[in-house]
């Protein structure tokens, strides 16, 4: 990186060093790719998020289901804020970065399937 360049690195734990030096070094994406799945897997095996990861994907498929196909303003704020308060109980439950990362992500989701739920739907739960 040019100097003045500053990389905002959020991702502690196993792995995260080489990753970060692979980054920096200007290694080829693929290597770093692969690496970023390793340190990812490794550990959410370490840390124990499969019972988050299924709690927040069984949060999310309620919260599609939830949705009409065109839901109305206030029945969308009635499933965010639903969505929201059962994501952050099970972050709370499970407190790791990972899983800070995993209820961002799945608010994300809900909220750019929102308006197309009917599509989405059949592939939940």
């Amino acid at each position: 990186m040019p100097d003045g360049d500053s990389l905002d690195w959020k991702v502690r734990g196993t792995g995260s060093r080489r990753v970060l030096a692979l980054v920096r070094s200007g290694a080829d994406v693929q290597l770093v790719a692969e690496r970023a799945i390793w340190m990812f897997a490794t550990q959410a095996s370490e840390g124990g998020w499969k019972p988050a990861i299924l709690e927040m994907t069984d949060a999310v498929c309620h919260a599609l289901q939830q949705l009409p196909a065109y839901p109305t303003f206030t029945e969308s704020a009635r499933v965010f804020d639903s969505l929201g308060k059962r994501l952050n109980r099970v972050a709370m439950e499970h407190p790791d970065d990972g899983v800070a990362i995993m209820k961002t992500s799945g608010r994300e989701r809900v909220y750019r399937f929102g308006g197309n739920c009917g599509s989405v739907r059949s592939g939940c739960c």
